[in-house]
């Protein structure tokens, strides 16, 4: 009895552990899915913002982005008339993202030469530092 009782038990271990390994591959395919399904959506949204191919002003990122005809595989046989084109950012899209930009290295020129007036007003002028909190009733 105790035998039997043994190949049960060792034979409900073996399908217990298959069915977790089972279970892990599932979780680790459908872990790979989903990255790739964010992967081909990212790719997606960038491509309606720059360089996707469009025929019109729809079908790309409609309030940042704009169909340049210019920019299309039949603009160089076509020119003006070219049937298709390439998504591309609006110019106030370049005019904020410089802005971004100009304002974040304008922040880190004012922190360096802030810091840097800072050490030369405590190194030049050793009388007019602070001397530090004194508490009350310790002047002695």
């Amino acid at each position: 009895m105790m035998k039997v009782g043994i190949v049960i038990f060792l034979a409900v271990c073996v399908s217990l552990g298959t069915a977790a390994t089972r279970h892990q591959r599932d979780t680790e395919e459908d872990i790979q899915n989903a990255v790739n399904d964010a992967e081909r959506e990212l790719k997606g949204i960038m491509d309606k913002f720059y360089g996707g191919i469009c025929i019109k002003d729809d079908n790309c990122l409609s309030p940042i982005a704009y169909c340049d005809k210019n920019a299309g595989a039949t603009a160089g046989v076509l020119g003006n008339l070219a049937v298709d084109g390439q998504c591309r950012p609006n110019i106030w899209v370049w005019i904020v993202l410089a802005v971004i930009v100009l304002l974040f290295l304008g922040a880190c020129i004012c922190c360096i030469c802030c810091g840097l007036c800072k050490c030369l007003y405590n190194c030049l002028c050793c009388c007019c530092r602070d001397k530090g909190y004194t508490p009350a009733n310790t002047h002695g």
